[in-house]
């Protein structure tokens, strides 16, 4: 229970401070200020090193503004995304959480969406961040549990995400068919 309650606590956060942004973001909008985007997006980056990418994408899907922590993005390198499981997905909810992909350095990364209500066709449609989760690899780490017990963080589909031993994750471990996963 309590990896469970860290868990919700941290990802409480995340939409928290993205909301958050996405109140900015629009503000910026209204008043004509797309520099504004980016010293917005830095703040969060920088407040929150779990946000690897922050974005957003216009009421028709059309990237708006993307800010990445590893690399530059260019004008030019925005896209239309009005076709990705991002925009078509992420309109159905306020708050929207995406599968886990484990990226080729075994980090389990997830985009994090939120859903703005913006009638006008040049308004901003979803905000959204993609959030790096091996603060888990610390946390099943560093958590002890008595009889040599061991902590394991898996994704809705059962996929191991998250374990002491990170060989696990790269070799895409399934918990999918063990009992207390079925049952939970």
């Amino acid at each position: 229970e309590s990896v469970h309650d860290r868990v919700r606590h941290f990802v409480g956060e995340l939409e928290g401070e993205l909301d958050n942004a996405a109140l900015q973001f629009r503000v910026a909008l209204l008043e004509g200020d797309p520099e504004g985007f980016r010293s917005i997006a830095q703040k969060l980056i920088q407040q929150q090193p779990a946000f690897e990418e922050v974005g957003l994408l216009s009421s028709q899907g059309r990237e708006i503004f993307r800010l990445s922590r590893r690399q530059p993005v260019t004008h030019e390198e925005l896209r239309d995304r009005s076709a990705t499981a991002l925009f078509r997905e992420g309109r159905k909810a306020k708050i929207r959480w995406s599968s886990v992909e484990i990226t080729e350095t075994s980090e389990p990364w997830v985009t994090l969406s939120i859903s703005v209500d913006s009638p006008e066709p040049r308004g901003i449609g979803i905000v959204y961040g993609v959030v790096n989760l091996k603060w888990l690899w610390r946390l099943t780490g560093d958590f002890k549990l008595s009889n040599q017990g061991r902590v394991y963080v898996v994704d809705g589909s059962g996929r191991l995400i998250a374990a002491a031993d990170a060989s696990w994750v790269l070799k895409q471990v399934s918990f999918a068919a063990r009992p207390v996963i079925k049952h939970l």
